[in-house]
């Protein structure tokens, strides 16, 4: 099954291609250890926060706002293991997910799926959109 994530190409989501100094953020940026994958459903990118039921969005749904590094495993069908640095775009409620961009992200492992294989790879490194380099 092919999926479809949208990049952030034109003029308006590259605008929005900053996290903690977005002026929507609801409350302080926070780490967590996770899961990144793509789901049916709107926002399509989700991460999961390890050891608990909470799911994040990566908001906006048109153009996900997280390092590209990241988009493009997803694009490739992968799973993205690792810390990430999270901020709120909106307060959070109990039970609902919860919807956030990724400022940064480190000590990733990559789950491919291809070929119908689980593999497991590391990517060295850490990754954020504040420095604009790795």
């Amino acid at each position: 099954m092919a999926l479809a994530i949208s990049v952030a190409g034109n003029s308006f989501a590259a605008d929005l291609q900053t996290c903690k100094r977005n002026p929507q953020i609801a409350a302080a940026c926070y780490r967590i250890h996770g899961r990144l994958d793509v789901w049916n459903g709107t926002p399509s990118i989700r991460l999961w926060h390890i050891g608990t039921h909470h799911m994040l969005g990566i908001e906006p749904p048109e153009g996900a706002v997280m390092p590209d590094i990241l988009l493009k495993q997803l694009q490739a069908g992968n799973a993205v293991y690792g810390d990430y640095v999270v901020c709120p775009l909106r307060k959070e409620r109990a039970g609902r997910m919860g919807a956030v961009c990724i400022e940064s992200a480190s000590n990733l492992f990559v789950q491919d799926r291809a070929n119908g294989e689980m593999t497991v790879r590391r990517i060295p490194g850490r990754y954020s959109l504040s420095a604009h380099h790795h």
